[in-house]
């Protein structure tokens, strides 16, 4: 511990735009060191928590010891401070861990706020112990190399598929930090548990390498059929969303309110507050009357999404 915390502290005293990446097992941090991270340069630090799964049996049968309640309260405590990115990692296809398991074991993972939430897949490396026990436990995996799980007796081949479509979703919006403002409205009106989001979502639109404006259709359309969906806040969230997010890109047709005087107002607003001119795909109007517009110079260094402003009520 006395060693992390004196390379914490050197890196934070650092004059540089450098962002150190470190694995942590997150019930290892005191109190002391989680206050020196705290006074971090936002982006001077990213962590990546390897938490696997919150399935006991899982654990044991894969030789995870962790204290999963503490490594929940640090990682709150963390990703609460908003100045280092937090990534969180599950792995699928764990002996004992059936399909029902794993959906509480992400649901409890993205609970925590990380700006990455990895879902992996179990891979059978050579000189494992899982690899030795596989044919016991009854696993089949890839015979070159990754050597990903294919099915087991608690997955099976159906299950990974439905969890590869889940990942699709994950990996292309909430990674990326795609719609977050729109994900984050989807979820709390509609009632859904994460999971059950992305794998709908990974079922009803798979991202295979189509332009973002396509796939951003393929979000709306599957988002306003949820319940307690609005469409109109649907569309003003993720138009907010694409400013945020997207640089130089035109909004999607799908999602623009044309109002060409209003248009101007906002834009007015933003070259008044970011003493600039601005380009037209930097402003737009809401659905709910007020503008919106983007400083497209100022990125959040955790994030990596740009400033938004708003005007009027």
């Amino acid at each position: 511990m006395e060693r992390a915390y004196g390379l914490f502290e050197f890196i934070i005293g650092l004059d540089t735009a450098c962002c150190f990446h470190f694995e942590v097992a997150a019930d290892l941090f005191d109190e002391r060191t989680l206050s020196l991270l705290g006074t971090a340069p936002p982006g001077r630090i990213q962590l990546e928590a390897g938490l696997q799964s919150f399935y006991v049996p899982a654990l044991k049968a894969s030789s995870r010891q962790m204290d999963m309640e503490k490594a929940e309260r640090n990682l709150r405590t963390l990703t609460a401070m908003g100045n280092i990115h937090i990534h969180l990692d599950l792995i699928a296809g764990l002996p004992y861990e059936p399909l029902d398991e794993f959906q509480n074991s992400f649901d409890r993972a993205y609970a925590l706020g990380g700006q990455t939430l990895q879902l992996g897949f179990l891979k059978l490396l050579h000189g494992t112990t899982l690899r030795e026990k596989a044919e016991s436990l009854g696993i089949l995996y890839e015979q070159e190399p990754p050597y990903e799980i294919l099915s087991s007796p608690w997955l099976t081949a159906g299950d990974m598929q439905v969890l590869k479509q889940t990942e699709n979703a994950l990996q292309n919006t909430y990674n990326k930090g795609r719609f977050m403002s729109a994900l984050q409205y989807v979820l709390s009106v509609s009632g859904m548990r994460p999971f059950l989001f992305y794998r709908t979502l990974g079922g009803a639109g798979p991202n295979r390498g189509m332009q973002l404006s396509e796939y951003a259709g393929r979000v709306y359309d599957h988002c306003v059929k949820l319940p307690g969906v609005e469409p109109d806040k649907l569309k003003d969230h993720m138009a907010c969303d694409w400013l945020a997010m997207v640089k130089g890109e035109n909004i999607p047709p799908f999602l623009r309110y044309e109002s060409g005087q209003l248009h101007q107002v906002a834009a007015a607003a933003a070259e008044k507050q970011l003493g600039r001119k601005v380009r037209r795909n930097e402003a737009a109007v809401l659905r709910s009357g007020k503008g919106v517009f983007v400083d497209s110079e100022d990125r959040d260094s955790v994030t990596r999404l740009y400033k938004l402003y708003f005007i009027g009520t």
